[in-house]
């Protein structure tokens, strides 16, 4: 009988294939650099406000000043059922992808802020507004990515334990295929897989990755930076 793998090797394993799938579309691809940082698009033009953030990280750049503030939201009725508990007083991930860029102080003091009291438990990372499956569901797992980076920049663990029980959450109540194809927080998934002995997880994190293959044979071009991304945060 095989004994089950180490979860070292099976980290390293996934940052490989994280890699080789990169590789698949950024092989291709001119580097990355400050002035095609403002240009960044995926194959059908798309744009997100966390592209210049993420990327410049990823790669080392100068992502330029942040965008002002949007303006307060309009008052809503409130919901039908009251709001999930989440683990940030956010609602969009954009402002997490900044923090990686603030001082180290600066970035820990804005997201103790931002965190929810209480015991980290498996709830999303969010505030979830009304928004459709999809957005939500993306928008979640970048957030989850973030929290996760930041944990690694900043020496918390205590992030990545918020990231970790945020995944918990999504294997619970959110299917995978509801994400729009990008493999955001791939590697966490892995992570509570291969040390918290989750088959679970380790299918969503599967699925994350095969979804984001599906439409080119290859991943798209955002993407290829998210599992570049993932491979790194494994080694």
């Amino acid at each position: 009988m095989t004994a089950p793998a180490e979860p070292s090797s099976a980290l390293a394993r996934w940052s490989a294939r994280f890699r080789a799938a990169a590789a698949l579309t950024l092989d291709a691809l001119p580097t990355l650099t400050a002035d095609s940082l403002t240009r960044f698009a995926d194959e059908l033009g798309h744009r997100r406000a966390c592209d210049r953030p993420f990327l410049a990280y990823l790669h080392g750049l100068d992502p330029g000043p942040p965008p002002p503030p949007p303006p307060p939201p309009l008052p809503l009725p409130p919901p039908r059922s009251p709001a999930l508990p989440s683990q940030l007083a956010l609602t969009d991930d954009a402002p997490l992808w900044w923090l990686l860029h603030a001082s180290p102080a600066d970035a820990s003091a804005r997201l103790d802020s931002a965190l929810t009291p209480g015991p980290v438990a498996a709830a999303p990372a969010l505030a979830q507004p009304t928004r459709t499956i999809e957005v939500a569901t993306e928008s979640e797992l970048a957030a989850v990515h973030a929290l996760d980076l930041l944990s690694t920049r900043l020496h918390r663990p205590d992030l990545a334990r918020r990231a970790q029980g945020a995944a918990a959450w999504l294997i619970e109540h959110i299917q995978p295929d509801n994400a729009t194809t990008h493999p955001w927080a791939a590697h966490v998934f892995v992570r509570l897989g291969a040390e918290g002995g989750s088959a679970e997880a380790l299918l969503y994190a599967d699925t994350l990755t095969h979804n984001a293959m599906v439409a080119l044979g290859r991943p798209d071009r955002l993407s290829a930076h998210v599992l570049l991304s993932c491979a790194r945060a494994l080694s």
